[in-house]
């Protein structure tokens, strides 16, 4: 099979010139080659089975986003500007906005190199924490596999890992499996080597010896939920450390090892690439991308401007020098190539995305940050991060039911993004009343958050809610309080909130005479904070939050010109009008001062 597959890729049918560049599309990879459309079928339905694969045994079954670009030469002059160094035949790189295999030549001997690099990026993308041992080790098992018909086969040896196991000493599965990319046998090129043959034989034991396979996924549920290797080793196969380290030395002393086939279901669409010659203006804006990506910035730019001078007007070439100047630090600079692109109709939904991140710090940022979001969705419908940003700006702008629409059109989130989304409908909830929603997306915000942010962020909504919860305890207990003391009082009154429409033989509350010293300030309302050491409103005034405590009610007037009957509910208030006028808090103060009348 391996002098078949080797076979297959040394056909060279109707190359194309040297200069002449195919462009091959599926649904998850582009390919631009000059090694002629055979080679890139090939090429990409490989990489279209390798992702197949890889997903079906993954306990989080998500991939990158957008299509990965695959560019492969057919010359070493053609390669030599974008390689890396002189060794390197074959590399993976990213830039903010793709993630890019680049590759010498299609010839078999660099797959090993592209595949291996191609599931890290998965397992990047996927959201799923694996300890470095099993990482680096499935990649290299990964790595070996080979396209036959429907199925592919994955597992063969991999010579240079062997003769390692072979010639050098074993380090211990204790540190075997508690290495990190800070531990010196990971750093160091003389204690590496033994470390990969090491995690790449153990993985393969695991997950295609007959007496191991069947738990490798118990496996994997483990880890990813938390556990360590030597709880998810008991979990799944009922054995120690030592043990599984014991059955791996007899693993080796076979005469064979097993290799693995399985189906490979690919989409219809990706069975069938469709391809076409790409245009001169393409070709020369993904090498100018590829330039920038591989931090070779002075001779990325100079190719930009080249394009542009061939290629006037074209809103990709923004969207480029954008990138490149984002890359570069300057995020203002990123911002308006965006911007120009944006206006000359670009509709890449991660530039438009990204202009909207960069959008969010300006100067009426909702009108700036609403329409690439909303152009980014138009074109990826299931663009999650998009959707939450959206989400979020309607939460920012009070629009608290467009944000309730918004966070419901995503369904499961990565775990990265899980916290987010919970703690986004949350606070939905809260300010739309639905406190005991609020409260349960706010403990899953709490349950999925996976850094020390998230977490305070989700405590943080937790105690608002509580606080709110509280509040309206106490508030209904005084109400309660209050009804027994008026139907105990022999002439009781009404609490009556003065307006236009006030009915003239109404009760009216007596207050005390205005203060000399009282002031008055006058700004929009921001929201009404209950909790048991006592109420305070705050508002807008000027640009800047003022704080004011409610210190005895009965000393409280409102005044207002609409019904008789106004209610007050905790949380955030709507943006309405207002006029405070108070006495002022003593110096150091966390209050500007108390209440004494409240106009709306």
């Amino acid at each position: 099979m391996r002098r078949a597959v080797l076979l297959l890729f040394a056909v060279s049918l109707s190359l194309p010139a040297a200069d002449e560049w195919l462009r091959l599309t599926t649904p998850h990879f582009e390919l631009f080659t000059t090694s002629g459309e055979r080679r890139g079928r090939e090429t990409i339905l490989h990489f279209e089975q390798v992702r197949s694969f890889f997903l079906t045994a993954l306990p989080a079954q998500k991939a990158p986003a957008f299509p990965v670009r695959i560019i492969a030469f057919h010359t070493e002059k053609q390669y030599a500007p974008y390689a890396p160094n002189t060794a390197a035949a074959a590399y993976y790189t990213q830039s903010q906005y793709r993630d890019y295999i680049v590759m010498k030549d299609l010839g078999d001997e660099h797959f090993a190199t592209v595949t291996h690099e191609y599931m890290h990026l998965i397992i990047r993308h996927s959201g799923v924490s694996l300890p470095l041992w099993l990482n680096e080790g499935w990649a290299d098992v990964y790595s070996t596999l080979r396209n036959k018909g429907n199925k592919a086969m994955v597992g063969e040896p991999i010579p240079g890992r062997v003769q390692k196991l072979q010639l050098d000493s074993w380090i211990g599965i204790g540190t075997l499996i508690s290495m990190t990319h800070d531990s010196p046998g990971y750093n160091e090129k003389d204690r590496a080597g033994i470390f990969y043959a090491e995690a790449w034989a153990l993985t393969h034991m695991l997950y295609l010896a007959p007496e191991y396979h069947s738990n490798f996924d118990k496996m994997l549920g483990a880890l990813a939920a938390g556990k360590s290797t030597p709880e998810a080793f008991e979990i799944a196969f009922g054995k120690n450390e030592e043990q599984i380290f014991g059955d791996l030395h007899a693993y080796l002393r076979r005469n064979s090892l097993n290799s693995g086939i399985i189906d490979t279901r690919l989409e219809k669409s990706a069975e069938n690439p469709q391809v076409r010659a790409a245009e001169p203006y393409e070709s020369a804006l993904v090498l100018a991308d590829l330039l920038g990506a591989t931090r070779k910035r002075d001779e990325a730019r100079k190719a930009f401007l080249t394009v542009e001078k061939q290629f006037p007007g074209r809103p990709e070439t923004a969207r480029s020098l954008g990138y490149l100047e984002w890359r570069s630090g300057d995020d203002r600079a990123a911002r308006d190539f965006f911007e120009k692109a944006f206006a000359a109709g670009e509709t890449d939904p991660e530039m438009c995305f990204h202009l909207a991140i960069l959008e969010r710090g300006q100067r009426d940022a909702g009108e700036k940050v609403r329409p690439p979001l909303l152009r980014a969705l138009k074109v990826k419908p299931d663009y999650l991060e998009a959707r939450l940003e959206l989400g979020y700006l309607e939460l920012s702008e009070q629009n608290y039911t467009a944000a309730l629409e918004a966070f419901s059109q995503i369904g499961e989130a990565p775990p990265q993004l899980a916290s987010a989304l919970f703690g986004g409908r949350a606070l939905a909830n809260f300010s739309t009343g639905d406190l005991d929603l609020a409260r349960r997306n706010g403990e899953e915000a709490r349950k999925r958050a996976t850094t020390a942010p998230d977490t305070e962020r989700a405590e943080h909504i937790l105690r608002d809610i509580q606080n709110r919860l509280e509040g309206e305890r106490l508030a209904k207990q005084r109400s309660v309080e209050l009804q027994a003391v008026r139907a105990a009082a022999p002439a009781p009154s009404a609490i009556v909130v003065p307006s236009e429409e006030r009915e003239s033989n109404a009760p009216v509350r007596q207050f005390p005479p205005a203060s000399a010293e009282a002031r008055r300030v006058e700004g929009t309302a921001v929201a009404f904070d209950c909790s048991p050491e006592g109420a305070q409103f705050r508002m807008r005034v000027d640009g800047k939050t003022l704080i004011f405590a409610f210190g005895d009610p009965d000393k409280v007037m409102l005044r207002h010109n609409g019904k008789v009957v106004h209610e007050f509910s905790c949380g955030p208030q709507k943006a309405y009008r207002v006029a405070v006028e108070y006495d002022e808090a003593p110096a150091g103060s966390e209050v500007a001062g108390y209440i004494r009348v409240l106009e709306f």
